[in-house]
């Protein structure tokens, strides 16, 4: 009981002062002061400031209603136990001749707990057997891309990401909204349903869909079942020849990893891996620099 004590505490020392006692103390003044004004227009004298804060209340009263509900939501969020199911790595990477991942989670997160467990891990095999590994960023909002190059938003994180690839000799590689649209633009219409990212109704209207993802004003997630973030994948050659395919869904405190066995999707991810290779990389197999997220 008292860890959680401690942590409600720690929560509120966190959030007081913006969500709570800031607000506060410019309230009071500028209410204070509004009613030193009114009283001296109404009545030529000052207001009594009691007596005009007593009518008054529901003002402060909505404050502290606002600050609970952003403390419980914080609290909750927070207090979300961390579930990663990563154990399928340690069946497939010791059989694995390259491991191919196409990511759309926000840049911060890959600092969170349960996708540097998940980046350990496959380094950790790697380690022991040596297979080709790179990584490929697809920023299908322009927004998201343009938020890596700004101080404030992600810029320091994006160079703490493409400084730690460099260091563990992986190549990240990264793709903008329009090379996203295009190479997706390759896709057979076919392929596109097989994906099984977008809204069925949208799917009836292939031609209609492939003319809005190209346009720059219309938001991609629109479009989609679900969020983006979590249709994140993995291709993983084997020794054998055979590729084995990894679905990697990711969602704050939750980071998870299944094998994909319907034959019609793994297929056109897989064509969409290979479109996808084609763009960033030569014929060599090695990153252009246009598309090295960390040049």
């Amino acid at each position: 009981m008292s860890t959680q004590l401690a942590y409600i505490w720690r929560l509120f020392r966190e959030i007081s002062l913006l969500h709570l006692w800031l607000p506060l103390v410019l309230t009071l003044s500028a209410e204070t002061l509004y009613g030193f004004v009114i009283g001296r227009l109404k009545s030529g004298a000052w207001s009594d400031v009691s007596s005009y804060w007593m009518e008054h209340l529901p003002t402060l009263l909505v404050h502290y209603l606002v600050f609970l509900m952003v403390f419980v939501a914080l609290l909750i969020k927070r207090a979300a136990v961390t579930d990663v199911n990563i154990e399928i790595l340690d069946d497939v990477l010791p059989r694995a001749t390259s491991y191919r991942a196409f990511g759309m989670i926000p840049i911060r997160e890959w600092f969170e707990a349960p996708t540097v467990e998940y980046q350990l891990r496959i380094l950790e095999h790697r380690a022991r057997a040596a297979f080709e590994y790179h990584r490929t960023l697809l920023f299908f909002s322009r927004i998201d891309y343009l938020a890596t190059k700004a101080n404030y938003l992600d810029r320091d994180h994006a160079v703490s990401l493409a400084k730690l690839h460099r260091r563990w000799n992986v190549p990240l590689a990264f793709l903008k909204r329009q090379d996203c649209v295009d190479i997706l633009g390759q896709l057979s219409d076919q392929e596109l349903k097989d994906l099984a990212w977008f809204r069925p109704i949208l799917l009836k209207r292939i031609t209609w869909l492939k003319s809005a993802l190209k346009s720059s004003w219309f938001p991609t997630s629109l479009a989609l079942k679900q969020p983006l973030r979590l249709q994140a994948f993995v291709v993983v050659k084997n020794v054998d020849g055979t590729e084995t395919l990894l679905h990697f869904a990711k969602d704050h405190n939750t980071l998870a990893l299944k094998r994909l066995s319907d034959k019609a999707q793994r297929a056109a991810l897989v064509r969409l891996a290979t479109l996808i290779d084609a763009t960033v990389l030569d014929q060599q197999g090695t990153l252009l620099h246009e598309f090295d997220f960390g040049a």
